[in-house]
């Protein structure tokens, strides 16, 4: 399990990569309202307590047609670090560097959480 998902964190590295090379292609915005890194926090947060309440109910189920789905919700976790490294691609696109660096700070930290919680297969 621990392979599979180092596996899914580099896919999720080269999508960030893209989405990196990718905004610096384009012209960042101007002008956006103060609210906007507000609203991406609460979107990257209420995404993550989706993401560990779906892994919280397939990890509940029990019998032998669990175990698969149990498997499914720790590879879940490695969406986390995926989620909020594409917010902090966002942020440093539009002009927040400040919040891209604590995005990126907490998918580094979704992604050894992630990392710690696989079963040691």
């Amino acid at each position: 399990m621990r392979r599979a998902y180092l596996l899914l964190l580099a896919l999720n590295a080269a999508a960030v990569a893209l989405a990196a090379v990718t905004a610096a292609l384009l012209t960042p915005p101007r002008g956006w309202p103060a609210w906007v890194p507000v609203a991406w926090w609460a979107g990257a947060a209420l995404l993550s307590g989706v993401v560990w309440f779906w892994r919280w109910l397939l990890g509940r189920r029990q019998g032998e047609e669990a175990e698969n789905e149990r498997r499914v919700a720790a590879l879940s976790l490695a969406s986390l670090p995926l989620l909020w490294s594409l917010f902090a691609v966002i942020a440093f696109w539009t002009g927040y560097p400040r919040h891209a660096a604590a995005f990126l700070a907490v998918g580094l930290g979704f992604a050894a959480v992630g990392y710690a919680l696989q079963p040691g297969e």
